[in-house]
Protein backbone atom coordinates (compact mmCIF):
# COMPACT_ATOMS: atom_id res chain seq x y z
CA UNK A 1 0.00 0.00 0.00
CA UNK A 2 1.51 3.57 -0.68
CA UNK A 3 0.85 6.30 1.63
CA UNK A 4 1.79 10.18 2.03
CA UNK A 5 3.59 10.78 5.13
CA UNK A 6 1.03 13.20 6.64
CA UNK A 7 -1.36 9.41 5.98
CA UNK A 8 0.97 7.24 7.96
CA UNK A 9 0.18 8.15 11.59
CA UNK A 10 -3.44 7.24 10.59
CA UNK A 11 -3.06 4.12 9.10
CA UNK A 12 -0.93 2.97 11.73
CA UNK A 13 -3.13 3.72 14.41
CA UNK A 14 -5.74 1.38 12.74
CA UNK A 15 -3.40 -1.25 11.94
CA UNK A 16 0.23 -2.34 11.84
CA UNK A 17 1.91 -3.71 8.63
CA UNK A 18 4.67 -6.68 8.57
CA UNK A 19 6.64 -4.07 6.82
CA UNK A 20 7.12 -0.41 6.06
CA UNK A 21 9.56 0.77 3.27
CA UNK A 22 10.07 5.21 3.75
CA UNK A 23 11.89 6.87 1.52
CA UNK A 24 12.89 10.39 0.03
CA UNK A 25 15.19 13.18 -0.24
CA UNK A 26 13.59 15.49 2.67
CA UNK A 27 15.12 14.22 5.89
CA UNK A 28 12.65 15.59 7.83
CA UNK A 29 9.53 14.02 6.51
CA UNK A 30 11.48 10.73 6.09
CA UNK A 31 12.53 10.69 10.23
CA UNK A 32 9.03 12.16 11.45
CA UNK A 33 7.53 8.85 9.23
CA UNK A 34 10.55 6.85 10.84
CA UNK A 35 9.11 8.06 13.87
CA UNK A 36 5.81 7.22 13.54
CA UNK A 37 6.34 3.96 12.91
CA UNK A 38 8.93 3.03 15.85
CA UNK A 39 6.52 4.81 18.30
CA UNK A 40 3.17 2.42 16.65
CA UNK A 41 5.73 -0.50 17.02
CA UNK A 42 6.44 0.00 20.45
CA UNK A 43 3.01 0.40 21.42
CA UNK A 44 1.95 -2.95 19.99
CA UNK A 45 5.08 -4.91 22.08
CA UNK A 46 7.82 -4.65 19.94
CA UNK A 47 10.06 -3.67 23.36
CA UNK A 48 13.38 -4.50 21.05
CA UNK A 49 15.00 -2.38 18.94
CA UNK A 50 17.43 -3.26 16.07
CA UNK A 51 19.62 -1.26 13.26
CA UNK A 52 21.65 -2.45 10.19
CA UNK A 53 23.23 -0.19 7.32
CA UNK A 54 23.51 -2.10 4.02
CA UNK A 55 27.53 -1.32 2.72
CA UNK A 56 29.20 -3.11 0.60
CA UNK A 57 29.49 -6.95 0.74
CA UNK A 58 26.19 -6.80 3.02
CA UNK A 59 25.73 -10.29 3.86
CA UNK A 60 22.15 -11.28 3.30
CA UNK A 61 22.09 -14.49 4.55
CA UNK A 62 23.26 -14.08 7.91
CA UNK A 63 21.01 -10.93 8.02
CA UNK A 64 17.83 -13.82 7.09
CA UNK A 65 18.98 -15.56 9.42
CA UNK A 66 18.62 -12.87 12.46
CA UNK A 67 15.38 -12.02 11.38
CA UNK A 68 14.26 -15.66 11.40
CA UNK A 69 15.68 -16.29 14.88
CA UNK A 70 13.76 -15.80 17.80
CA UNK A 71 14.43 -13.50 20.75
CA UNK A 72 14.14 -14.49 23.90
CA UNK A 73 11.95 -14.33 26.12
CA UNK A 74 9.42 -14.40 22.33
CA UNK A 75 10.09 -10.24 22.95
CA UNK A 76 8.62 -9.16 19.55
CA UNK A 77 11.56 -6.95 17.69
CA UNK A 78 12.02 -3.83 15.43
CA UNK A 79 14.44 -4.10 13.05
CA UNK A 80 15.25 -0.92 10.88
CA UNK A 81 17.22 -1.68 7.81
CA UNK A 82 19.35 1.33 6.52
CA UNK A 83 19.65 1.33 2.90
CA UNK A 84 20.76 4.89 2.22
CA UNK A 85 21.04 4.49 -1.92
CA UNK A 86 17.71 2.87 -2.44
CA UNK A 87 19.45 -0.23 -4.88
CA UNK A 88 20.32 -3.12 -2.38
CA UNK A 89 21.76 -5.28 -5.17
CA UNK A 90 21.10 -8.58 -6.80
CA UNK A 91 21.27 -10.35 -3.93
CA UNK A 92 19.40 -8.05 -1.64
CA UNK A 93 16.45 -7.44 -3.97
CA UNK A 94 16.20 -11.52 -4.05
CA UNK A 95 16.37 -11.97 -0.26
CA UNK A 96 13.97 -8.54 0.23
CA UNK A 97 11.45 -9.79 -2.48
CA UNK A 98 11.35 -13.65 -1.21
CA UNK A 99 11.22 -12.05 2.79
CA UNK A 100 8.12 -9.63 1.62
CA UNK A 101 6.12 -12.73 0.50
CA UNK A 102 6.59 -14.47 3.72
CA UNK A 103 7.72 -11.73 6.69
CA UNK A 104 8.50 -12.99 10.12
CA UNK A 105 6.24 -12.86 12.64
CA UNK A 106 7.82 -11.36 15.34
CA UNK A 107 9.22 -8.93 13.88
CA UNK A 108 9.03 -5.72 12.02
CA UNK A 109 10.81 -4.66 9.64
CA UNK A 110 11.32 -0.81 8.39
CA UNK A 111 13.66 -0.28 5.13
CA UNK A 112 14.75 3.65 5.20
CA UNK A 113 16.04 4.74 2.12
CA UNK A 114 16.99 7.86 0.85
CA UNK A 115 15.99 9.32 -2.78
CA UNK A 116 14.29 6.85 -4.44
CA UNK A 117 13.91 7.21 -8.34
CA UNK A 118 10.94 5.89 -10.86
CA UNK A 119 13.56 2.52 -11.44
CA UNK A 120 14.17 2.02 -7.63
CA UNK A 121 10.64 2.17 -7.26
CA UNK A 122 9.33 -0.23 -9.83
CA UNK A 123 11.91 -3.01 -8.91
CA UNK A 124 10.39 -5.88 -8.27
CA UNK A 125 11.47 -5.96 -4.61
CA UNK A 126 9.84 -2.97 -3.41
CA UNK A 127 6.75 -3.64 -5.48
CA UNK A 128 7.04 -6.62 -2.96
CA UNK A 129 7.27 -4.62 -0.15
CA UNK A 130 4.50 -2.52 -1.28
CA UNK A 131 2.40 -5.01 -1.48
CA UNK A 132 3.18 -6.84 1.41
CA UNK A 133 3.35 -3.81 3.70
CA UNK A 134 3.31 0.16 3.31
CA UNK A 135 5.39 2.24 0.96
CA UNK A 136 5.77 5.86 1.88
CA UNK A 137 7.80 8.21 -0.09
CA UNK A 138 8.68 11.36 1.20
CA UNK A 139 8.43 14.01 -1.77
CA UNK A 140 10.23 17.31 -1.86
CA UNK A 141 8.00 20.21 -0.84
CA UNK A 142 8.26 22.99 -3.73
CA UNK A 143 8.82 26.54 -3.49
CA UNK A 144 5.24 27.10 -3.95
CA UNK A 145 3.93 24.49 -2.03
CA UNK A 146 6.11 25.45 1.06
CA UNK A 147 3.52 28.39 2.31
CA UNK A 148 0.39 25.19 2.63
CA UNK A 149 2.98 23.30 4.24
CA UNK A 150 3.80 25.32 7.14
CA UNK A 151 -0.12 26.66 6.86
CA UNK A 152 -0.93 23.07 7.96
CA UNK A 153 1.84 22.41 10.24
CA UNK A 154 1.23 25.88 12.25
CA UNK A 155 -2.35 24.45 12.29
CA UNK A 156 -1.36 20.83 13.54
CA UNK A 157 0.40 22.23 16.11
CA UNK A 158 -2.43 25.20 17.27
CA UNK A 159 -0.29 28.15 15.93
CA UNK A 160 -1.91 31.58 14.78
CA UNK A 161 0.27 33.10 12.13
CA UNK A 162 -0.61 36.10 10.30
CA UNK A 163 -0.61 36.30 6.55
CA UNK A 164 2.89 38.12 6.54
CA UNK A 165 4.68 36.04 9.13
CA UNK A 166 3.55 33.51 6.91
CA UNK A 167 5.14 34.91 3.70
CA UNK A 168 8.30 36.33 5.78
CA UNK A 169 8.78 32.52 7.32
CA UNK A 170 8.71 30.75 3.40
CA UNK A 171 11.36 33.72 2.14
CA UNK A 172 13.88 32.76 5.27
CA UNK A 173 13.52 29.15 5.17
CA UNK A 174 13.83 28.79 1.75
CA UNK A 175 12.29 25.45 1.41
CA UNK A 176 14.46 24.00 4.21
CA UNK A 177 11.71 21.89 5.97
CA UNK A 178 14.07 21.02 8.76
CA UNK A 179 14.57 24.65 9.60
CA UNK A 180 11.08 25.70 8.80
CA UNK A 181 10.14 23.18 11.58
CA UNK A 182 12.92 24.20 14.13
CA UNK A 183 11.51 28.04 13.69
CA UNK A 184 7.63 27.01 14.22
CA UNK A 185 8.51 24.86 17.23
CA UNK A 186 10.42 28.07 18.60
CA UNK A 187 7.76 30.18 17.37
CA UNK A 188 5.22 27.80 19.91
CA UNK A 189 7.29 28.30 22.60
CA UNK A 190 7.54 32.31 21.99
CA UNK A 191 4.14 32.83 21.31
CA UNK A 192 2.27 30.87 23.40
CA UNK A 193 -1.34 31.18 22.77
CA UNK A 194 -0.71 34.50 21.40
CA UNK A 195 -1.10 35.25 17.18
CA UNK A 196 2.40 35.24 15.95
CA UNK A 197 3.25 38.06 13.85
CA UNK A 198 6.30 39.26 11.73
CA UNK A 199 8.30 41.04 14.08
CA UNK A 200 8.17 37.25 16.06
CA UNK A 201 9.01 35.49 13.44
CA UNK A 202 12.15 37.60 12.45
CA UNK A 203 13.25 37.03 16.16
CA UNK A 204 13.48 33.76 15.36
CA UNK A 205 15.08 33.27 12.38
CA UNK A 206 17.21 36.26 12.47
CA UNK A 207 19.47 34.17 15.32
CA UNK A 208 19.65 30.75 12.94
CA UNK A 209 22.23 30.18 10.32
CA UNK A 210 20.00 28.45 7.42
CA UNK A 211 22.28 30.94 4.96
CA UNK A 212 25.80 30.52 6.21
CA UNK A 213 24.75 26.64 5.99
CA UNK A 214 23.41 27.23 2.42
CA UNK A 215 27.17 28.62 2.24
CA UNK A 216 28.33 25.80 3.45
CA UNK A 217 27.21 23.40 1.11
CA UNK A 218 27.92 25.31 -1.85
CA UNK A 219 31.52 26.01 -1.10
CA UNK A 220 31.74 22.57 -0.48
CA UNK A 221 30.06 20.96 -3.53
CA UNK A 222 32.25 24.01 -6.19
CA UNK A 223 35.10 22.77 -4.60
CA UNK A 224 36.66 25.71 -2.33
CA UNK A 225 38.01 24.12 0.96
CA UNK A 226 39.59 26.55 2.55
CA UNK A 227 35.90 28.45 2.64
CA UNK A 228 34.34 25.60 3.66
CA UNK A 229 36.64 24.91 6.54
CA UNK A 230 36.04 28.28 7.39
CA UNK A 231 32.09 28.30 7.45
CA UNK A 232 32.13 25.09 9.17
CA UNK A 233 34.71 26.27 12.10
CA UNK A 234 32.34 29.20 12.62
CA UNK A 235 28.89 27.12 12.28
CA UNK A 236 30.59 25.09 15.22
CA UNK A 237 31.46 28.07 17.49
CA UNK A 238 28.37 29.57 16.81
CA UNK A 239 26.93 26.72 18.67
CA UNK A 240 24.82 24.93 14.94
CA UNK A 241 23.86 21.60 15.80
CA UNK A 242 25.36 19.10 13.63
CA UNK A 243 22.25 17.55 11.87
CA UNK A 244 21.61 20.64 10.10
CA UNK A 245 25.03 20.59 8.66
CA UNK A 246 24.61 17.31 7.79
CA UNK A 247 21.37 17.94 6.10
CA UNK A 248 22.58 20.74 4.03
CA UNK A 249 25.41 18.24 2.87
CA UNK A 250 23.64 15.20 2.16
CA UNK A 251 21.04 17.20 0.42
CA UNK A 252 23.70 18.00 -2.43
CA UNK A 253 25.12 14.65 -2.60
CA UNK A 254 21.68 13.29 -3.31
CA UNK A 255 21.43 15.27 -6.16
CA UNK A 256 24.73 15.54 -7.76
CA UNK A 257 24.34 11.58 -7.27
CA UNK A 258 21.95 11.43 -9.04
CA UNK A 259 22.47 12.72 -12.02
CA UNK A 260 24.03 10.49 -14.61
CA UNK A 261 25.95 12.11 -17.75
CA UNK A 262 23.74 14.49 -19.79
CA UNK A 263 21.08 14.73 -17.65
CA UNK A 264 19.74 18.23 -16.19
CA UNK A 265 19.72 20.19 -12.98
CA UNK A 266 15.89 20.65 -11.69
CA UNK A 267 14.57 23.87 -12.19
CA UNK A 268 13.98 27.03 -10.29
CA UNK A 269 16.99 26.35 -8.38
CA UNK A 270 18.52 29.65 -6.52
CA UNK A 271 21.25 31.02 -9.01
CA UNK A 272 24.08 30.50 -6.57
CA UNK A 273 23.05 26.91 -5.63
CA UNK A 274 22.91 26.14 -9.22
CA UNK A 275 26.30 27.47 -9.82
CA UNK A 276 27.60 25.49 -6.81
CA UNK A 277 25.74 22.22 -8.56
CA UNK A 278 27.50 22.89 -12.16
CA UNK A 279 30.84 23.11 -10.38
CA UNK A 280 30.83 19.92 -9.42
CA UNK A 281 29.55 18.04 -12.17
CA UNK A 282 32.70 19.68 -14.13
CA UNK A 283 34.79 18.10 -11.06
CA UNK A 284 33.96 14.96 -10.96
CA UNK A 285 30.83 12.69 -11.98
CA UNK A 286 28.29 11.05 -10.27
CA UNK A 287 29.87 7.92 -9.07
CA UNK A 288 31.90 9.94 -6.85
CA UNK A 289 29.18 11.67 -5.08
CA UNK A 290 27.73 8.74 -4.79
CA UNK A 291 30.52 7.60 -2.66
CA UNK A 292 30.50 10.36 -0.27
CA UNK A 293 26.97 10.38 0.05
CA UNK A 294 27.31 6.49 1.18
CA UNK A 295 30.09 7.46 3.45
CA UNK A 296 28.16 9.87 5.24
CA UNK A 297 26.22 7.53 6.53
CA UNK A 298 28.61 7.31 9.71
CA UNK A 299 28.05 10.77 10.44
CA UNK A 300 24.30 9.93 10.48
CA UNK A 301 24.36 7.11 12.63
CA UNK A 302 26.87 9.44 14.92
CA UNK A 303 24.44 12.20 15.15
CA UNK A 304 21.69 9.72 16.46
CA UNK A 305 23.92 8.24 18.57
CA UNK A 306 24.21 4.56 16.73
CA UNK A 307 27.63 4.52 17.11
CA UNK A 308 30.78 5.47 18.71
CA UNK A 309 32.97 7.95 17.78
CA UNK A 310 33.89 11.78 17.75
CA UNK A 311 31.15 13.51 16.18
CA UNK A 312 32.22 16.73 14.93
CA UNK A 313 35.89 15.77 14.09
CA UNK A 314 34.11 13.32 11.25
CA UNK A 315 32.00 15.50 10.36
CA UNK A 316 35.16 18.04 9.47
CA UNK A 317 36.92 15.25 7.57
CA UNK A 318 33.96 14.34 5.83
CA UNK A 319 33.04 17.70 4.67
CA UNK A 320 36.81 18.39 3.76
CA UNK A 321 36.74 15.25 1.58
CA UNK A 322 33.48 16.76 -0.24
CA UNK A 323 35.45 20.19 -1.18
CA UNK A 324 39.14 18.33 -1.63
CA UNK A 325 39.85 18.44 -5.48
CA UNK A 326 38.95 15.40 -7.32
CA UNK A 327 41.99 13.61 -8.68
CA UNK A 328 41.82 13.79 -12.49
CA UNK A 329 41.66 10.12 -14.26
CA UNK A 330 43.43 8.71 -17.62
CA UNK A 331 40.72 10.71 -19.98
CA UNK A 332 41.02 13.91 -18.11
CA UNK A 333 45.17 13.83 -18.56
CA UNK A 334 44.52 12.79 -21.73
CA UNK A 335 42.03 15.85 -22.71
CA UNK A 336 44.44 18.21 -20.64
CA UNK A 337 47.37 17.57 -22.94
CA UNK A 338 45.99 17.65 -25.87
CA UNK A 339 44.33 21.31 -24.96
CA UNK A 340 48.13 22.19 -23.90
CA UNK A 341 48.90 21.08 -27.19
CA UNK A 342 46.00 22.45 -29.83
CA UNK A 343 48.10 26.20 -29.45
CA UNK A 344 51.08 25.08 -30.53
CA UNK A 345 49.59 22.73 -33.26
CA UNK A 346 47.36 26.00 -34.37
CA UNK A 347 50.61 27.65 -35.27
Amino acid sequence: MKLAPERLPAALATALAPLYVVGGDEPLLVEEAADAVRAAARRHGYTEREVRFVEAGFDWPAFGGELASGMLFGDRRLVELRLPTGKPGEAGGRFLQSYAASPSADVLLLILCGALDGAARSSRWYQAVERAGVAVQAWPVGPGELADWLRARSARMGLQIESGALALLVDRTEGHLLAAHQALVQLALLAGEHRIDEALVLAVVSHQARFDVQSLAEAAVAGDPLRTRRILFGLRAEGLEAPLVLWALQRELRLLASLERGASLPAGLPPRRRRALDAARRRAPAAHWRRLLIAGVRIDALVKGLVPGALWTELIDWTTAIARPCVAGPQDHQRKRIEHERPSQAG
